[in-house]
Parts: structure tokens; sequence; C-alpha cells
């Protein structure tokens, strides 16, 4: 049996590993975590198991597996801030500032600072208590030892009555990590509805043909999950086939855009195959069911893009790295120099003031700080060229994109069919526009879009052939427009009495920007392969006129996930459509373009909000940047903390100044994100 619930408190691959570990200790279980969606899915016995059982298992690893407390902690992060601004007020007697003696009370600042640390404060000793018992010391477990530190000397000094106190270290530090940490969880979202919108698009019900004793038909209408292999189903124009299988009767065009993107109907007669999710545009058939609804080719599609998306690699944020070797190497030089403090006859008053000071000092707002407020500003300045990060990874990933895939269709042309040469005469062209104004066919709608202005005759005795063409009497002459097979172009042929009138030729229109963003990705060191579900000729056209490096055509939706996920370098994909959510998927990171479907949205990492292509290469100019910044930050932070941690070491500084430096620190590295949206785009 398969389940998915959903993990609150992941924040890197380290939480999701965790979780994968314990849950695959049970025999016979397999569990995967997706981390940017924050999905848990998992397979057991349920005669064996119940899913409270593994629920239970997280909770006592440290995660939850509700979001109930969501408003609480809303609320006690504004009261933190309100708090911590009371606090600062208060400091600025340190620069001899004259404040109300309110300021100063010992009392209030206990009473304050103890609804800051048990409201907002909690979630670092959860976390640290399972740090601890885990024996993988966080960032959660030096925050927690240095307000714990900072609170409880103050608290010593009431009872001792001395007039120093560190309430607003506690205060400043629980607050601004946790604003740290509401900024990471912000930008680190994504969805995970693609499955469900993909499962929406197919049709739930079937029209099934019986025949009774008396060989009469009887039309009955069913679920199409109910539907059995060799089964007869009526498709009627206008409606979605339900199923896979081989037409029995009558003639047809299918738009199968949804799953192989090709952007002109296909021709079905009998013994074509046809597949569940594609739309009969023209004509009624029969279809003898081939297989059952969770064997069709959708349904292949549907869990080739569950599966991408739960093998997905997470990115290890640098942060985390750092932080696995600065958090047990802060703790040891505290220690150290408590211990040391101590043996040269400080006392233990001031070996704890020490002690507290470099834990405040070193505290990692800083270099938590670091990524998410790069990302944040970064993604911020994306939004506003149209460009939407769904998870803060996927910035960063950008930067080493080395190989872009492309689909072609709506991605690289307009998805719209387009007169591009005739070889007719005058009156040729108003008999094929008098009578293509009778048809609905995507076609006839791109040739009477082409020739607006021309003389149009009455049509009589029209007849629509689906697959093949239309004819009918225009001006007393019998005109039949038919299909040719032309591997570059759709060619349509006009006979008029018979006689050859010349050819319309057709074709996907080229996006203006199309070239220019290929040129541009060449000259940054990225190559370009488009991927589509088109023919040889048209494939080959639109990659020649482009200058793209390499391309495949007639590809379904899964062959073009296979042939990413062949790629040795790190890769991306440009698509709009249904069929794309595979590839998607399978890409390191996902463009969905502009006017993309539902789905492809939600398969994508990264959506292009404008009909601009060139947001692409945006995309990718924004992310080095951020990533530099981000180096940037962690430098500073890194020279910050050499230099603070000695001063604090030496008893130079004091928990409050530490607090203090601590929180300019986080101003700098503040300051130098909101660089991000000045720099210039190349």
């Amino acid at each position: 049996m398969r389940e998915q619930f959903n993990v609150y408190g992941m924040h890197c691959a380290m939480c999701s590993s965790k979780i994968e570990k314990k849950l695959n200790s049970f025999e016979g279980v397999s569990a995967r975590v997706k981390l940017d969606s924050g999905i848990v899915v998992i397979d057991y016995d349920p005669d064996k198991y119940k899913l409270a059982m593994f629920k239970k298992e997280i909770k006592k690893l440290g995660y939850k597996t509700d979001n109930s407390n969501e408003t609480f902690e809303k609320v006690a992060l504004i009261l933190g801030i309100v708090i911590t601004i009371f606090f600062l007020i208060g400091e600025l007697r340190m620069f001899g500032v004259n404040l109300p003696a309110i300021f100063n009370n010992p009392y209030l600042g206990l009473g304050l600072a103890s609804i800051v640390l048990f409201t907002l404060g909690l979630k670092f000793y959860y976390h640290a208590f399972f740090d601890i018992k885990s024996m993988s010391l966080g960032m959660d477990v030096l925050v927690s030892l240095g307000v714990t530190s900072a609170y409880g000397l103050s608290i010593y000094q009431i009872i001792k009555g001395a007039d120093m106190y560190y309430f607003a270290s506690v205060a400043m530090i629980t607050t601004l990590v946790s604003i740290g940490k509401l900024i990471e969880d912000k930008v680190k979202h994504n969805t995970s509805y693609t499955v469900s919108m993909l499962t929406s698009k197919v049709s739930t019900k079937a029209t099934i043909i019986d025949t009774d004793d008396d060989g009469e038909e009887e039309i009955s209408e069913i679920e199409a999950k109910n539907v059995k292999i060799g089964d007869i189903v009526l498709v009627k124009q206008g409606e979605t086939i339900p199923v896979d299988g081989i037409v029995i009767s009558g003639n047809a065009s299918v738009d199968e855009a949804i799953l192989s993107g090709e952007s002109k109907p296909v021709s079905k007669k009998i013994g074509s195959k046809v597949l569940a999710s594609t739309i009969l545009v023209e004509g009624t058939i029969k279809v003898k069911v081939t297989c059952t609804s969770d064997e069709t080719f959708i349904s292949k599609v549907i869990e080739a893009v569950e599966q991408a998306s739960i093998y997905k690699p997470p990115i290890e944020r640098l942060t985390k790295k750092i932080a696995n070797i600065f958090v047990p190497a802060v703790l040891g030089i505290a220690l150290t120099t408590f211990i040391i403090w101590l043996i040269i006859g400080k006392g233990i008053e001031r070996s704890i003031v020490v002690f507290a000071s470099i834990l405040l000092v070193s505290c990692p707002c800083a270099l938590g700080l670091a990524t998410p407020m790069a990302i944040l500003v970064g993604s911020n300045r994306s939004a506003n060229l149209g460009i939407i990060y769904k998870s803060g990874d996927y910035l960063e990933y950008a930067r080493k994109i080395k190989r872009i895939y492309f689909d072609k269709t709506k991605t690289l042309t307009l998805g719209n069919m387009a007169v591009v040469e005739d070889s007719l005469g005058s009156d040729a062209i108003s008999y094929l526009v008098s009578l293509e104004k009778m048809s609905l066919h995507p076609i006839a709608k791109a040739i009477i879009s082409h020739y607006q202005d021309v003389k149009v005759y009455s049509v009589t005795d029209f007849e629509n052939i689906p697959g093949v063409g239309i004819k009918g009497k225009v001006d007393s002459k019998l005109v039949e427009v038919s299909s040719v097979d032309d591997l570059e172009y759709t060619t349509i042929k006009v006979v008029v009495d018979g006689i050859d009138a010349g050819c319309v030729k057709l074709a996907d229109q080229i996006r203006d920007d199309s070239k220019e963003v290929i040129d541009r990705l060449h000259k940054i060191g990225i190559s370009t392969f488009m991927l589509t579900g088109d023919s040889e000729g048209v494939a080959k056209n639109v990659a020649t006129t482009l200058g793209i490096d390499n391309y495949q055509s007639s590809l379904d939706p899964i062959k073009k996930s296979e042939i990413i996920k062949e790629s040795s370098e790190t890769c991306a994909f440009v698509g709009d459509g249904i069929n794309d959510a595979v590839a998607l998927k399978s890409a390191n990171v996902g463009f969905s373009v502009a006017d993309g479907t539902d789905i492809s949205v939600s398969a994508s990492d990264v959506i292009l909000l404008k009909d601009n292509l060139n947001l692409v290469c945006d995309t990718i100019a924004i992310s080095k940047i951020t990533f530099r910044n981000i180096v940037e930050n962690l430098i500073f932070a890194a020279i910050y903390n050499l230099i603070a941690i000695p001063l604090a070491c030496f008893g130079i500084t004091s928990p409050v100044i530490s607090s203090i430096m601590m929180a300019l620190s986080n101003l700098l590295v503040v300051g130098n994100a909101i660089r991000i949206r000045y720099i210039k785009i190349k």
C-alpha cells in the first residue's frame, strides 16, 4: 500500500535522509522523502503496520506531520519583534542616551525575555534536544546554549542584586535567528500537485457499445476505470478519448498535443492507434480497448512524473556544510575558554560571562542569513522580471547549467500554424478561403487569417472528410482540399473541377526571440538541444534556422525524459505542455514558459510569467549573481567570527556588546544581499 503525507521542519538533505533511514529500517517498508515539497511517500504492508506508527516515529526525530501551530508561531514572532525593538531602545543608554527607568527594570526585562524565550524560542530547544540525541549538532544547539547562558546569568544577577542584565541578548538572538529561518522557509517552496493535475486531464467516463441478442447496438456510459480490454468505445467530436485502443470504425483528426507536443491534429483511420487523454477534433470513431485504465500511456506518464519528483536529488546548502564544522568548533572554544578562565582564577561568574559572550558573538545569525537573504532578494528581483522560482534551491542550481533542452511547439515556436508560401492563383485562393470558412479545423483558421482581403463565394454541398480534407461547390465549381505528405511543412493541395490548382504550405511560426536566446546561451558556453514530437523534417528546419547544436524528433514524453536523464552535465528543460511534465521533472532545472499549461507549471522549478524566452538567460545570470553574493556573505561571516570570537575569548566583549556586534553583522549581510537588486544583468 502506498501513502503520502506532509512533514514539517525539514531544512536540508540531512533532515530528509534521517527520516528515510528511520522509516526504511522497518522490514518491508520503502520510504522516499521529497525535500522540495516536504512530502514523504511510503510503501508498506497495511496488515503489518499502521500509518500513524510511521508518523509517530517521525515525531520522535523532532519533525512534525501537521502544521497546527502555524498561528501560534506567527503571533510569537510578532511578539518577539516588538519586544526586541523595546530592548534595542533600552540599549541606547550605552551611548549616553537618557531613558525612562522602565527600560532598565530587571523584572520587566525578565518577563519580556521569558515571553520570547518560551514562545518563539521553544522550537530551538525542541530541535536542539533531538540534535543532541542523534549526535548531530546544528545551529539550534548553539542558539539554545547561548540564550540559556544569557538568560540564566541574568537571573543570577537579579538574585545577586547586580545591575547588569543580558535579557536583551536573549530576545535579540531568538528573534533574529527566527526571522532568518522564516526567510529560508518562505523561499523554499514547491508544489506537489503535478500528478493530481495530470490525472484530472484524463476522462473519467467512457461510452460503451454493446450488442444485444438481436444484433442491435446498445450504448451506455460507464466509469473509464471499469472499461475492459476488448470493449468497444464510442468517441464523438470534441470529446476526450478515455482509453488506449485501435480505431475499428470511422475517420478522424485527433489533437495529441497533450502527449506529443505535435502542433497539428493527427489523422486517424481504421487500424490507427489512439491514446487516452487526447482530443477528437473532427469525426466520430469506434475504438477497441487494448489496455485497462491503469496501463494506458498517460498513466505511465503520470507514474514517470511521480518517480522523477521522488528521486530528484536535493541541493545541500553550503551553509549547512559550514555549520557542521562551525557549531562543534565554537562549542569547543567556548568550553575550553570557560575552563581556562576558571583555572586562572577569574571566578565562576566571570567565566560564565565569557562563555556566554563567545556563544552570542558567534551565534550563527549572519551565517544563517547569508544564504536565505541572498536568495530572497534574488527571487524578488527575478519576480519583478517575470521569473518565479518555486524553491531557493533552483535559484542556486541554475548557475550550474551547462546544457539546455528545449521543447519546440509553443516554446521555440508560437504553436500556431501559418501560411509560409503558396502556388495558387487569385481565383483558387478565393475558392480555398470560401471553403475553409465552413471548417473549424486549425488549418482552416490559419488560412482564413492569412488571406483576409480576398473575394469570398457562397458554398454548397459542403462535405468534411475527417482525416482527409474538405470539399464543396464554390461558384459552381467543385473544389477539393486535401493534405499532401510533406516532411517539412503541412501542405494543402487545392483541386478545382478535377484540375490541380496548386498548394499552400503551412508551418508552425518560430518565435521572434528564439534565435536571440540560442545565440545568447552559446555566448556563455551553454549547449542547446531541441526535443520534439514533430517529424524529422519539421524538427530539422527549426533547428537549422535557430542554430541549435542538436535535436531529436518524433519523441514521446518518456523518451524525452530518458534523454535528459542520460545527460552527464547539469541540464535544464524548457517547455510548456502537459507532454513536457516528465521532462521538466527529470531535468535539474525545469522552465515553464508563459501561457504553459497548469501541469507544466506545476511540474517545473522555474515559471516564466512573461512571453519572453530571454528570461531563461536572465534566470541563469541572476543565479550566478546570487550565488556570488552568498559566497561574499559567507566570507564576511567567516572574517567576522575570526575577529569577534578571539575578542570574546579574551573578555573584551560582554554578552550585550556581543549581541550588538552580531546584530551589526546581520545588517551588513542584509545590506550586501540587497545589492543584488541593482547589479546589471549581462
